[in-house]
């Protein structure tokens, strides 16, 4: 996500203002919209959509692990190990509309109750 929040800030600082300068005083007529749509667009909606696209990603990544997984002991012992913890904590809060801190405890509960069958 750093990386993505650099992108962001490195167009906010460069490329915003260049397009704002060519809109104000270069422009054809024609270019308004989309020199506009483009300044609207980068800085309201680059990042919720980078962060769902992100997000299914990461969700896919998951779930191709889950997948290779041959029985739910292989599944109890990803968790266990703590294996796509941030993507499982993501899954929950969004599914359940919690915070991520609270998903996170639901997690950390749900990873020692696995580590206790395990014992």
């Amino acid at each position: 996500m750093r990386l993505v929040l650099f992108v962001w800030l490195i167009g906010l600082i460069t490329a915003v203002p260049a397009t704002g300068w060519y809109l104000l005083y270069h422009a054809e007529r024609e270019l308004y919209l989309p020199l506009i749509a483009f300044l609207v667009g980068w800085v309201f909606f680059f990042l919720p959509v980078v962060g769902a696209l992100r997000g299914v990603v990461q969700a896919g990544r998951l779930l191709r692990e889950l997948r290779g997984s041959e029985t739910w002991e292989d599944v109890r012992e990803k968790i266990r190990r703590g294996e796509a913890e941030d993507l499982v904590v993501s899954l929950i809060a969004t599914e359940q509309g919690i915070s991520r801190d609270r998903a996170r405890r639901i997690y950390q509960l749900l990873a020692a109750s696995i580590r206790r069958e395990q014992a």
